[in-house]
């Protein structure tokens, strides 16, 4: 992802949407309501920048990732936003991440 590029501590130059998801599976993914925030059906948002957000849920333990939005800068999610979120409800509630297939007609 071009563009997402910062320094870390040590200042390498690192991405920062890996960045910030590598922090997180290190320290925890602790919704705060500001920075992860629940989006509705198991759904949530990590906000990288102020207008670009990484869409997942998570399974037991783990926070997966499953999409980006780019410049969300409005607080509403525009109509194509909240399909992008629906679309992550049903592959979280198929478990379509675990396989790839479509579990739909099993």
């Amino acid at each position: 992802m071009k563009g997402y590029e910062k320094k870390d501590e040590a200042g390498n130059t690192v991405n920062e949407v890996l960045y910030k998801l590598a922090h997180y599976a290190r320290c925890g993914f602790r919704v705060d309501n500001e920075t992860i925030k629940p989006e509705g059906d198991g759904v949530f948002r990590i906000r990288v920048h102020n207008v670009d957000r990484i869409i997942g849920f998570y399974d037991e333990n783990n926070f997966i990732a499953i999409t980006f939005i780019t410049n969300k800068k409005k607080q509403k999610l525009s109509r194509s936003q909240r399909q992008v979120i629906k679309d992550v409800a049903k592959i979280k509630r198929d478990k379509n991440w675990t396989t790839g297939e479509d579990n739909e007609n099993e």
